[in-house]
């Protein structure tokens, strides 16, 4: 429903719907549910009194411990901490970009990757990884990204790097 004014929308809606939005597309950046409010809203674009609206009711979402918030503003449902492999292919044009997927998300479909692949360049990785994700060009700029992805999970010891590929650590005990 198109509404005139967004802020008077009843914060227990709002929530409910941020609610909503993060349960059925976890995790999700806060700025993603802001543009989905607005859009169901019929807005085209969230300004900063929209922005402001969204973020009070994330934030009475996250007090009433209905969702969780981190520190780089991802939205996950209240005790949800796996992340679901998602084809972005068939979102539409203006939230189908990279920089709109966590990293929570992009580390998922890499480890996806080495593992079926059991030893696989990182360029390679982050092709098929993003290809996954349905993203069908590995930009630069992309397998930078997921190439300082692979970096943190070989720094953590989930992967290893040998010979140009990256494996699943083996666990030693």
């Amino acid at each position: 429903p198109n509404v005139d004014d967004f802020s008077a929308i009843p914060t227990a809606e709002l929530v409910h719907a941020v609610e909503r939005i993060v349960a059925a597309e976890y995790p999700i950046f806060a700025s993603l549910v802001a543009a989905r409010l607005a859009s169901v809203a019929g807005l085209t674009r969230v300004g900063p009194k929209i922005k402001r609206t969204v973020d009070q009711a994330i934030q009475s979402a996250v007090e009433k411990g209905l969702i969780q918030l981190t520190a780089d503003e991802v939205l996950w449902p209240q005790g949800r901490n796996t992340v679901k492999l998602r084809n972005w292919n068939g979102a539409d044009a203006a939230m189908r970009k990279l920089e709109n997927v966590c990293d929570a998300e992009l580390t998922n479909a890499l480890l996806l990757t080495v593992q079926d692949a059991h030893a696989i360049s990182i360029s390679d990785a982050a092709s098929a990884a993003l290809s996954l994700l349905g993203f069908q060009r590995a930009t630069a700029q992309a397998t930078e990204r997921m190439s300082n992805l692979a970096q943190v999970q070989c720094e953590k010891g989930v992967l290893t790097y040998d010979n140009d590929r990256l494996k699943i650590a083996v666990a030693t005990g």
